[in-house]
């Protein structure tokens, strides 16, 4: 099992392989188990998470941009992660995606700036990079 810092208040997911039981019985009220079904299917997984950590530094960047430009520094920082937080829960990526594409829209143009810049191609080359081998096909 693999949890992560979020166990404790609840919430959090566990990555879990193996005989599940014992994690479900003890933490599965509060918390979501991704049981997996190989080692492989866990490796990709511990890849995956590592999304984690660029998108946090990408919202404190954010958040470090705001912060001057307002009354209220601190307020920068929250309202980003409540707007992130809410926004994620809300339902599948797809559909954010898809709501945040308006013609003309800051959230449409920031997005199409990261990948002329190459988001997306870098994050799945550090992905496959991270995973010691090719892309599937």
């Amino acid at each position: 099992m693999l949890p992560y810092p979020a166990i404790a208040a609840g919430g959090s997911p566990i990555l879990a392989f193996g005989d599940t039981g014992l994690v479900t019985a003890l933490f599965g009220a509060r918390n979501r188990i991704f049981a997996l079904a190989s080692e492989a299917e866990l490796a990709d997984f511990l890849v995956a998470q590592a999304v984690l950590s660029p998108l946090a530094l990408a919202l404190a960047d954010t958040a470090a941009w705001l912060a001057p430009r307002v009354s209220d520094p601190a307020a920068a920082e929250v309202f980003l992660r409540d707007l992130v937080t809410t926004s994620l829960a809300a339902g599948p990526l797809r559909d954010l995606l898809a709501a945040l594409d308006t013609p003309g829209g800051y959230n449409r143009r920031l997005r199409q700036h990261m990948e002329r810049a190459g988001l997306t191609g870098d994050l799945r080359a550090g992905l496959d990079d991270l995973a010691g081998r090719a892309p599937p096909r």
